[in-house]
Formats: structure tokens, C-alpha cells, sequence
């Protein structure tokens, strides 16, 4: 029994070869769940890997520079110009904490991606050490940019206004 013909075709064999049968996924739980960690992984380690490489830069390019090695006063040559200033000491402790903390990251993702033990693929440790490196991270900067703006009150007050707005609605915003 033929319905119509539309241009000598039968209109059931057009629908008919318009809807193919596609070829069955296989998109159970755990294959999305593994390609979703896998992704995740790669986009943690990425992202540890450029804070591991921006707070090991920032340990050398330090805030206000260094002394010069032509200076006068041989004590002083290479080292840094705020080292006697606490929001020095602040800045190189929590760029340590950051270069530390993105560094384990990257090294339990690296590992994990090699070794498939449930340890090492565990995403919850390197996400630990990532959100450390980021508190960090905000840290540095905010005391980096209190020294190198401290001559000028108005816009260091407010440096440090914004970055302890920002801290406190990430620590808010994490939970």
C-alpha cells in the first residue's frame, strides 16, 4: 500500500531514509564520570602549572626590585630592596605557599594521570592543594601591591580594601 508519491518517491520511503537508525552510544555513568575526571585533571593541571610558573617568576622578580651589583655597600648587592618590611616577609611567604601548593598539585595530577591507583586518581587532594595556591596567590599579590603603593595611603587603603573583599567572598563562596 503506497500513501502518496512526491516527486515518483513514495513519501514512506523518504521519512523512512531521513531517519536512519543512529549507532547506539554507550554513555553509562561511569564512562561520563571518567571522561569528566579526565578532563578535570588535565584543566587542574594546566591551571597548576601556571600558578607553579607565574609565584616561581614573581620569587625572583620581586617587588620593588633588587639592590644592584654595582652598589656601594657589598652586603646589600642582589638583595631586595623591601627585605626589611613585613609586607616583604608576607609577600614571600604566601608566594612560597603558592609555588609549594601548586607544585604538589601538579605533581599528584601528573602522577594520577600515569598511575591509575585510586590514591594518585583521587581529584580531591590536588583540588585541596589548588584552592590553597589561589588563597595564597591573592595573598602575595595583595601585599605585593600594598608595598610597591605604600608612599601613596589613599590607593593602598583601597589596594587592600578590594583584596580583602575579594578574599573573604572566595572563602565565602567556597564553602
Amino acid at each position: 500500500m503506497e500513501l502518496s508519491k512526491g516527486a515518483g518517491v513514495p513519501v514512506n520511503h523518504m521519512l523512512h531514509s531521513q531517519r536512519q537508525p543512529q549507532p547506539e552510544k554507550d554513555t553509562s555513568d561511569f564512562q561520563r564520570k571518567s571522561l569528566s575526571e579526565k578532563d578535570t585533571r588535565e584543566a587542574f593541571l594546566i591551571v597548576a602549572a601556571l600558578l607553579m610558573t607565574v609565584s616561581f617568576a614573581a620569587g625572583f622578580t620581586v617587588p620593588g626590585g633588587l639592590y644592584s651589583s654595582d652598589d656601594p655597600n657589598p652586603k646589600i648587592r642582589g638583595t631586595a630592596v623591601f627585605a626589611g618590611d613585613p609586607g616583604f616577609w608576607i609577600f614571600i611567604i604566601f608566594n612560597t605557599i603558592t609555588m609549594y601548593s601548586s607544585a604538589m598539585a601538579c605533581g599528584l595530577l601528573s602522577v594520577g594521570i600515569v598511575n591509575q591507583s585510586k590514591l594518585t586518581r583521587n581529584i580531591h587532594f590536588p583540588h585541596l592543594f589548588l584552592t590553597c595556591a589561589f588563597l595564597a596567590a591573592s595573598v602575595a599579590f595583595l601585599s605585593a601591591v600594598a608595598l610597591v603603593v605604600a608612599s601613596n595611603r589613599l590607593l593602598a587603603g583601597a589596594t587592600i580594601l578590594i583584596g580583602a573583599f575579594h578574599y573573604i567572598l572566595y572563602i565565602f563562596l567556597i564553602k
